[in-house]
């Protein structure tokens, strides 16, 4: 797969997932801010950066931040708690590349789903996950601080 940084072409062996570190935090505020209406704090990544749970897509040669990941295992589930691709590298595969990436640790984790929430309204985001098997298993009303419900999605892993 290629993905495009103006008018250069990276593929996927030029990508690296690598832990979150606090060298990282600016840039990942920058895409959070950029990518939802109720984004994270940045106490709530600071807590994250030791877990092992947090990561980050980097392009090799600029080191160029693409988007990241965070996931928790709690016994048989792995849930993932936040997914976000840099607003430039959207539509262009990126987030394929994250979710095969959590599916294969679920699945190296021996769990047996993967659980995630999702705005009502973010049809892009359901349709990347609907085409990775996810389905809808429930609601969260009111989930997000503005009112918004939660679509709670699954994906059996087997």
């Amino acid at each position: 797969m290629t993905y495009r940084r103006g008018m250069e072409t990276i593929t996927a062996e030029d990508i690296v997932i690598q832990p979150f570190t606090s060298n990282d935090i600016e840039e990942v505020m920058d895409i959070e801010h950029a990518s939802f209406k109720d984004p994270w704090s940045r106490g709530m990544f600071v807590r994250e950066i030791d877990t092992g749970n947090f990561y980050v897509l980097k392009e090799k040669t600029t080191n160029q931040l693409l988007g990241y990941f965070g996931c928790w295992r709690i016994f048989d589930e792995f849930h993932i708690i936040n997914l976000a691709v840099t607003p430039c590298y959207r539509r262009q595969g990126i987030g394929s590349l994250i979710l095969n990436h959590l599916l294969d640790i679920a699945k190296k984790k021996n769990c047996k789903r993967v659980i995630l929430e999702v705005r009502s309204t973010n049809v892009p985001a359901q349709k990347l996950y609907s085409k990775f098997g996810f389905e809808i298993i429930g609601k969260r009303k009111k989930y997000y601080s503005d009112g918004e419900d939660a679509l709670i999605l699954e994906k059996k892993i087997v």
